[in-house]
Formats: C-alpha cells, sequence, structure tokens
C-alpha cells in the first residue's frame, strides 16, 4: 500500500517488501518510494556506462562541537573526493601509466537521531576498472602522502568539507561491514549483484529518523546518472 507522507505531499511512502520484484530490508519500512526509484535508477545509469563498478558503503558523521553550517557539508565532500580521483587519473597520465575513467556517483540521506547533528548514510560507485578495493583505513595508512587508497580519500575528503585536520576527523567516517558491492554487467552473477547492492541501499529509503520541515534536504544523488 501507498500513502502521501504527511509532512511532504510530494513524497509517497510504501510497505511494500520489494520494489519491481528487487527486495528490501525487512524491517526497515514504511520506504520512501521516490527514494528508492532514484536509487535504482541511479544505480542502473552507472553501469549502463560502467560494465563493472564498485560500490562502497560508509556513514559520515558530524562533530559534537561543530559551530558552522551542516548545508553545503555534503557538496564540499562530493566535489573534493571527486577531484582526488581526477587527480589520481591525471597523475597517471603524467607518470605514463594507464588511465582509466575517473567517474564517481553518489548517493546520500540526511538523518538524527539522539545526537545534536545530522549525520550522512552514503554510497559511491567508481568505475571498476580503476577503483576495486576500499583499502586499509588504518590511521597510519591514512597519515601523510603514502599510498592513497579509496579509504585515504573519502577521510581526508570529509575532513576537508570540515575545515579540520583530517587526524582530528579520522574517527568521524566510518565504513560499514561488508560495505564494498562489485557489479558486473557481464557476469552470470549480475542480477544478484544487483539484488544485494539495492537490497543493502534500501536501508537509505526508510522514513524513521529523517526530519522534515526544516526545509533542509534529506535525500540527493547525482543527476547525472539517472535514467528518465
Amino acid at each position: 500500500m501507498a500513502i502521501r507522507h504527511p509532512k511532504n505531499k510530494n513524497l509517497i511512502l510504501t510497505d511494500e517488501s520489494d520494489l519491481h520484484g528487487l527486495p528490501l530490508l525487512v524491517n526497515h519500512g514504511p520506504y520512501i518510494r521516490n527514494y528508492l526509484d532514484g536509487i535504482l535508477n541511479l544505480v542502473n545509469g552507472f553501469v549502463e556506462k560502467h560494465r563493472r563498478a564498485t560500490a562502497i558503503r560508509f556513514d559520515l558523521r558530524v562533530p559534537v562541537n561543530f559551530s558552522g553550517h551542516e548545508e553545503r557539508l555534503i557538496t564540499r565532500f562530493f566535489d573534493s573526493l571527486k577531484g582526488r580521483l581526477d587527480s589520481d587519473q591525471l597523475r597517471n597520465a603524467r607518470n605514463d601509466r594507464r588511465v582509466r575513467s575517473s567517474d564517481m556517483a553518489y548517493i546520500w540521506v540526511r538523518e538524527k537521531s539522539t545526537s545534536d547533528h545530522h549525520h550522512y548514510h552514503c554510497c559511491i560507485l567508481v568505475n571498476g576498472d580503476a577503483y576495486y578495493h576500499l583499502g586499509n583505513f588504518r590511521l597510519d595508512r591514512c597519515a601523510g602522502d603514502g599510498k592513497k587508497n579509496m579509504a585515504y580519500r573519502i577521510i581526508h575528503s570529509w575532513a576537508g568539507a570540515l575545515r579540520m585536520r583530517w587526524e582530528d576527523s579520522y574517527g568521524l567516517v566510518h565504513f560499514s561491514a561488508n560495505g564494498v558491492y562489485h557489479i558486473n554487467a557481464n557476469s552470470d552473477e549480475f542480477i544478484w549483484q544487483l539484488v544485494a547492492l539495492f537490497k543493502r541501499l534500501s536501508y537509505f529509503a526508510k522514513l524513521d529518523t529523517k526530519q522534515y520541515g526544516d526545509s533542509k534536504k534529506n535525500f540527493g544523488c547525482s543527476r547525472k546518472w539517472s535514467i528518465r
């Protein structure tokens, strides 16, 4: 059954257990149908171009003593992260290494439970031929100018968005258990890979812990990749 959100009539709530035959996580409904559609459209759009894609799920937290405006944080973060991927491939070109596409798609939701600040659930999709692993995110592996893996880039990009030293913001990025998904549209396992990723990301569309009425966005994704 689908009903209108009581505080935002543009949003449709659903208590169904699947979307177009793709299962949703149990015990987290009702879900916001608009968000589910946005997530699926983005994943399909990205995989349509990048037949091998890597999806990485993580959370971003705002420090308790943060006194700035939260509105631009998530935009600054993704802009910084995309810039790091672009720079990585430019570095490959300068060093006569193979250059891959640095395309990146993103999905985020803003939520608030008991803390004074919101937190963000995020997922990025990147070219699987260029980026396959999250990498080691131990404190000592994210310091200095050593080998920059995806975890390093995410941690440093969030620090930059917060205008903080990365060492002070290190604990504000949480990488989810089993949070890396590989999608290969040319594989016989493709549909099951898609099912697993979409089911995990359906959590982003749950109604619970999202706030409405403050004129702030609670959901965002890169429109470039969405299938119209």
